[in-house]
């Protein structure tokens, strides 16, 4: 099915429209365990902390969205999905079905593969995940087109939500390269200032 889902700015009104296509998963007669399909989110106590850094450190938390974040991950090789097509599907013959090869919002296993991705993603950048929270992330970002190799480099800050996340470091160059590096490697929407 199709979902349209309005987020809302800091004053409530809409300020971005999303259509997502969803599977039913609550259909899904395979059964998971929790390790094959749980994920975890930014704790609200790394989300304090990382606000209290980045406010003693006079730095605004920046903020941004991954694009169809769950459509981004593979299946992997021992995992197969099929589905039907969308029921008023056109093209949609009777007895047909897809073998998917991506996972879709509403798959039970979406969160992990997308979870297991993105920690792909930040890892290969240079983030090391926290000891206490595995959505809280920070490190140098590994890069070859750094442009004064002689400066010190400052650490990034990234905490992740789902499909959302929020960064910050004391060098507002930094911040550029995060958003470079990781602009490389997914389609990102970067929203600017957290609020």
């Amino acid at each position: 099915m199709c979902v349209l889902v309005f987020n809302t700015n800091c004053n409530g009104s809409p300020n971005k429209a999303k259509s997502p296509t969803a599977v039913l998963g609550n259909h899904e007669d395979r059964i998971y365990s929790k390790s094959k399909r749980y994920a975890p989110v930014l704790k609200y106590d790394s989300l304090c902390l990382v606000t209290a850094h980045a406010v003693s450190k006079k730095r605004i938390l920046q903020q941004g969205n991954y694009k169809n974040a769950f459509c981004n991950a593979t299946f992997p090789d021992d995992e197969a999905t099929i589905i039907q097509p969308p029921v008023g599907d056109p093209a949609h013959k009777q007895d047909e079905y897809w073998l998917l090869k991506k996972t879709l919002y509403g798959l039970r296993c979406s969160p992990k593969h997308w979870y297991n991705m993105i920690t792909r993603i930040l890892q290969s950048m240079g983030l090391e995940a926290s000891r206490n929270d595995p959505c809280l992330y920070s490190g140098i970002i590994n890069a070859d087109d750094t442009s004064s190799p002689s400066v010190a480099r400052q650490k990034i800050h990234v905490g992740l939500y789902v499909d959302y996340f929020m960064f910050f470091s004391m060098s507002p160059k930094e911040e550029e390269l995060f958003q470079k590096e990781l602009a490389a490697n997914i389609k990102v929407d970067f929203m600017g200032n957290v609020d």
